[in-house]
């Protein structure tokens, strides 16, 4: 399972989720036949980016969009694509953060958009 989250550049706050299962490629753009629309931004290209995923399940980004792709604020044309890593398209675009879930991991979706720790809390001397 593949999950895509569109972040705030600034806050870091999550305004839009994909999560996508059993694919092996994945397009990004403003086109509708993309897999993720992103049509609010104008620097993304119709069809910006596609990420692949190969026989080792390493998924690599190829980039396609005029205005540049970035991997973790890295200008790039085509990288491999790790947990967790942010992908921008075209500077000052929209930000999102990619993550390649096992079956395993799905217990930790909703902590790992933050990096945060999942603590216990036994609600000790709460009202």
């Amino acid at each position: 399972m593949v999950i895509i989250t569109l972040l705030d550049a600034n806050t870091y706050q999550v305004l839009q989720k994909w999560t996508l299962e059993d694919t092996n490629r994945i397009r990004i753009g403003r086109s509708p036949d993309n897999d993720i629309k992103i049509e609010e931004f104008f620097q993304v290209s119709r069809y910006h980016l596609e990420l692949h995923n190969d026989d080792n399940e390493q998924w690599k980004l190829i980039a396609k969009g005029t205005n540049g792709t970035f991997l973790n604020g890295i200008l790039v044309t085509d990288a491999l694509v790790k947990d967790n890593d942010l992908i921008q398209l075209a500077q000052n675009g929209p930000l999102l953060k990619f993550q390649a879930l096992k079956i395993a991991d799905e217990t930790q979706v909703s902590n790992s958009i933050y990096n945060t720790p999942v603590e216990e809390c036994d609600h000790s001397g709460n009202h």
